[in-house]
């Protein structure tokens, strides 16, 4: 295991969803409290930001220059460097106090993504979807708490969800042929003393990797739920990793200032920025939307 390398000072409140283009060899990710979508240049060391017209919570590889983004209300398309978005779903309107969070892509091209109460945290308001590149939605559960963290085992059969203030994560059987969600299990409890589990990755062994909302750490667990590793970082509040570089053997972690004290935040190093970490493991490439 590497060391862990600051790559971006992004000043980010709540660093979300690294995502690596394998075309661009660059890396995507964004603010959740700014409307813009951040770009690491892996050759050149370049990190540029690009303003769109509603705030990022998350991202989708969605084709050459286009990207599937998680908005508060919708779920909208947008093209590389463009400032405006195109609507693709909503199926949460209407309901003020309900929005989207986080999500991923599904083994063939839909978008599962949750959605949560932005008044009451810990209310069992949540519920799941998806959405195919027609714009056909599906609910695949409700009842869930801050579904966050989402992320599918390497043959699309299992879908992992942090259930964020409930301090577990789910999986879900699932079925990449019809998009339906099954029966679901606790996959792993997490002790409130490590913080809440945040975004979720999987490795090509099929070994989940968890952020820590401030906990300071990631997790690397088995298939079975046991704990493999812990990597323990210098700041409070590590969000997301997402794995990329030429071997997918780089390990993106974005991060958060949000919600910390004075003490934390000067107890941690460059909180909101982008790290870096070279692991020994194979990280899976984030599916496309709509293929």
């Amino acid at each position: 295991m590497g060391q862990i390398e600051l790559i971006e000072q992004a000043h980010d409140t709540c660093g979300e969803s690294p995502i690596w283009d394998p075309l661009e060899k660059a890396l995507y990710w964004c603010d959740t409290q700014r409307p813009l979508v951040h770009r690491y240049d892996r050759a050149t060391g370049r990190c540029q930001s690009f303003g769109v017209d509603r705030n990022v919570l998350a991202l989708g590889r969605a084709g050459v220059g286009r990207w599937l983004l998680v908005t508060p209300e919708a779920l909208v398309l947008w093209k590389t460097g463009s400032p405006t978005t195109t609507m693709l779903a909503a199926p949460e309107k209407g309901r003020p106090d309900i929005a989207f969070n986080d999500g991923t892509v599904d083994p063939a091209g839909r978008y599962v993504a949750g959605t949560y109460n932005t008044k009451i945290y810990d209310a069992p308001d949540g519920n799941l979807w998806s959405v195919d590149a027609s714009g056909k939605v599906m609910k695949l559960d409700s009842g869930l708490v801050l579904p966050n963290g989402m992320t599918f085992s390497p043959e699309g059969r299992t879908l992992y969800v942090a259930e964020m203030f409930r301090n577990r994560i789910l999986a879900y059987d699932y079925d990449p042929a019809t998009g339906a969600a099954g029966s679901r299990h606790v996959f792993v409890e997490v002790p409130k003393e490590d913080g809440m589990p945040d975004g979720l990755v999987t490795d090509t062994d099929g070994y989940l990797w968890s952020a820590h909302w401030q906990g300071w750490r990631i997790t690397r667990y088995s298939p079975s739920g046991k704990i493999d590793t812990v990597i323990e970082v210098p700041f409070t509040t590590p969000t997301c990793a997402g794995f990329g570089g030429e071997a997918m053997n780089e390990l993106y972690v974005a991060s958060a200032t949000q919600g910390l004290s004075e003490q934390q935040l000067a107890q941690s190093e460059n909180p909101g920025g982008l790290f870096r970490i070279a692991v020994n493991h194979t990280g899976l490439l984030e599916r496309e939307f709509g293929c």
